[in-house]
């Protein structure tokens, strides 16, 4: 985002569009731009990622510079790592 605020303001409404649900994880910090802000979203049925992802950089803009979507493993499903020292 070249905002937080803004990007917020482009962004939110959109996720309440196109997704089941979402929450907001994180605002990146620190000097300059661009702004990262982490979501975790659900998508509907009817709308693919890669349907959200255009969604999101063509209706955020100006404030969207970019949007990239990761699948997450589902709760009880991830794989734990253990280091040793």
């Amino acid at each position: 985002m070249t905002s937080a605020d803004d990007g917020r303001h482009a962004v939110e409404p959109l996720l309440d569009a196109l997704t089941k649900t979402w929450r907001r994880l994180r605002i990146g910090g620190g000097p300059g731009s661009p702004v990262p802000i982490e979501y975790e979203v659900r998508l509907r049925k009817r709308y693919s990622a890669d349907e959200v992802r255009e969604r999101l950089r063509r209706d955020g803009q100006p404030f969207v510079v970019g949007a990239e979507l990761e699948p997450v493993a589902p709760a009880g499903t991830a794989q734990r790592t253990m280091t040793e020292e």
